[in-house]
């Protein structure tokens, strides 16, 4: 649904879409809240995957589009942080509420439904692109045959390969079978770094205001090879715990930083870079999950940090093959 959107962005308003995003997110929280089976079940998150393949490059390109050059990572910034809330008030709902139905039924759907409505009372209307076939290879081109935009896709692939398999899916196991904490514990942590990536996302919008989106993603991205690999060579706990947090909070300045890179790549096609960005996390999603779980079975925790490598290849590639258009064009 990534690839189709950079299509489909260009066939149908901004508008449409985004509120058509919203629609399959309410449907996706009803289905499973009442769904009777498993399979029932699968279907209905079938339908939240593709409102998130919607929902997210659609907001991307519609700050590009109304929102000025000055405001954007600061808005940005807020999106990002609408992200990282989902883990908080999610980690917290779910156990005062007890019962995973009623998780969808009075947080994501009320969510969802509101959504919908502010876009469509809010966004300005826009008409509706008719472009021939040929623009639809015109957007690709102007990501994929352009050289700043490309490595902006190759190297958040590289990155993200090194940061979820180290951050997000062992972590917690790292914690439970090197210090034997329990998952009170790592509950309570996940509430903490969900609560410091908040803080990294805001910071980000700010930092990038002043330093520029190139120069904060390439630090923070390099600072954040380091924090991976040490969290997994650390022999202490309360150390690796401090290390975990402070990777969130640079992390949150990373996906604020790299979001107003990307999308300033092709001005013309924001949802379609924004598209290819959300195929390249989940691409390095997959690949890195599968690298990172055989080198776990074959090895131990630290050759696992290895993945780290990934993340300065990825900050290699961000300083020395991408632009910031912003800052050209000022030239």
């Amino acid at each position: 649904m990534g690839l189709m959107m950079g299509s489909l962005s260009i066939r149908f308003s901004h508008k449409s879409l985004y509120i058509m995003g919203f629609v399959l997110l309410s449907l996706s929280a009803l289905g499973s809240y009442l769904s009777p089976s498993f399979i029932v079940l699968l279907v209905a998150f079938t339908l939240f995957g593709l409102s998130r393949a919607i929902i997210r490059p659609i907001g991307f390109a519609l700050v590009g589009r109304y929102i000025p050059l000055q405001l954007r990572p600061k808005i940005t910034s807020y999106q990002m942080v609408g992200i990282a809330s989902a883990y908080l008030v999610g980690s917290s709902l779910v156990s005062v509420i007890g019962d995973w139905r009623l998780m969808f039924l009075v947080l994501l759907f009320p969510l969802a439904l509101i959504s919908g409505v502010l876009a469509l009372k809010s966004i300005p209307s826009t008409p509706n692109d008719t472009s021939p076939s040929q623009e639809y290879r015109q957007a690709f081109k102007d990501v994929l045959f352009n050289k700043s935009a490309l490595a902006c896709l190759i190297a958040y692939i590289l990155v993200n390969m090194g940061v979820n398999t180290v951050l997000a899916t062992f972590v917690a196991s790292f914690f439970r079978q090197t210090f034997l904490v329990d998952t009170a514990f790592i509950s309570l942590a996940f509430m903490g770094i969900s609560s410091i990536g908040i803080f990294g996302m805001l910071m980000g919008g700010r930092l990038v205001n002043r330093f520029g989106r190139k120069p904060v993603t390439v630090l923070s991205v390099l600072i954040l090879g380091v924090l991976t690999i040490s969290i997994l060579n650390s022999g202490n706990l309360w150390a690796s715990v401090v290390i975990w947090f402070l990777a969130s909070f640079i992390l949150g300045i990373t996906m604020t930083a790299y979001s107003s890179l990307a999308m300033e790549q092709a001005p013309a096609y924001r949802a379609t870079m924004m598209s290819l960005s959300e195929v390249s996390q989940f691409v390095a999603q997959a690949v890195g999950n599968a690298l990172g779980g055989v080198l776990l079975l074959a090895f131990n925790y630290r050759t696992l940090s290895l993945m780290g490598i990934f993340i300065f290849l990825g900050a290699f590639i961000f300083h020395f093959l991408t632009i910031d258009p912003t800052q050209q064009a000022k030239k």
